[in-house]
C-alpha cells in the first residue's frame, strides 16, 4: 500500500508551501493598508472553517459560489434534499412551459389539445429549420424509444422536431397508438444499414486506395 501512496508527501508538502505564501502574501497586503495581520493561526483556521462550513464563516463570494449551491463541501446537512426539490422544481418549470416530446399521455388521448393541433389542416405545419442541438425526431422516440437526429425540421405550430419520413405521418395519422408497431418496424427498417451500400463504399475505398498506390509508383519510377 505504501508504493500506492508515494504522493501523499508531496501533495501535503505542496498544499503547506501554498498556504504558507498565501499567508505572506496576505501580511504584505495588510501591511501596505495599513492593517494588522492576523496570526498564522488564525489565518489557517479561518481557511478551514470556510472550507468546512462555508455558509457560517465563508465570504460573501463563496456562499454564493457553485459548490456551495450544489451543497458538495462538506459538514452541510440536508444538501440533497435541497438540490432534489431545486431539480423538481425546474422540471415542473419545464412542463408547465410544454414539452418538446410526444408523451405516451398525449398520444393516448385522441381528445386532447395537442391531437386536435397536430391533425388541425387549417393550422400551418410547415417545417422550418431546428435551432439549437440535442434535438431528435419526436416521433422515432416515441415509437422506437431511440433518438435519430438526421434531417430534422421543426413545426413551430406542433412545437416539435421531425425528421423528414416522419413529418407527414406525425401531421396526418390521427390514431398514432393503434400504428405505433407499424410506425416502429418502418422506422427500424429505415434505420437499419443497406449492406449493398457498404459493399460499394468498401469497393470504391478500395480503388481509391490502388489508384493513390498506382500514382505513387509512377512518381517514383520518374
Amino acid at each position: 500500500m505504501r508504493k500506492l501512496k508515494w504522493w501523499w508527501s508531496m501533495f501535503f508538502w505542496g498544499h503547506g508551501t501554498l498556504l504558507v505564501n498565501v499567508y505572506l502574501s496576505y501580511c504584505c497586503c495588510m501591511q501596505k493598508n495599513g492593517l494588522t495581520p492576523m496570526s498564522h493561526y488564525k489565518f489557517r483556521r479561518s481557511i478551514v472553517l470556510a472550507k468546512i462550513a462555508p455558509d457560517t464563516y465563508g465570504a460573501p463570494s463563496q456562499r454564493e459560489s457553485i459548490p456551495c449551491q450544489r451543497g458538495d463541501h462538506r459538514g452541510r446537512k440536508g444538501s440533497s434534499t435541497s438540490v432534489r426539490s431545486r431539480v423538481a422544481a425546474a422540471k415542473k418549470a419545464k412542463m408547465e412551459k410544454g414539452s418538446t416530446y410526444v408523451t405516451a399521455t398525449q398520444v393516448a388521448n385522441p381528445s386532447s389539445l395537442f391531437h386536435a393541433m397536430r391533425t388541425n389542416p387549417n393550422v400551418c405545419h410547415l417545417p422550418v429549420p431546428v435551432k439549437g442541438v440535442g434535438k431528435c425526431c419526436v416521433l422515432c422516440r416515441w415509437a422506437t424509444g431511440n433518438k435519430y437526429t438526421a434531417q430534422l425540421s421543426h413545426c413551430e405550430a406542433c412545437a416539435t422536431s421531425l425528421c423528414v419520413w416522419c413529418y407527414k405521418i406525425f401531421h396526418t395519422i390521427g390514431d398514432l397508438e393503434s400504428q405505433k408497431n407499424k410506425i416502429s418496424r418502418a422506422i427500424l427498417g429505415r434505420k437499419k444499414p443497406n449492406p449493398e451500400l457498404g459493399e460499394r463504399n468498401h469497393a470504391a475505398a478500395k480503388k481509391r486506395r490502388t489508384e493513390s498506390a498506382n500514382t505513387q509508383k509512377k512518381k517514383s519510377k520518374k
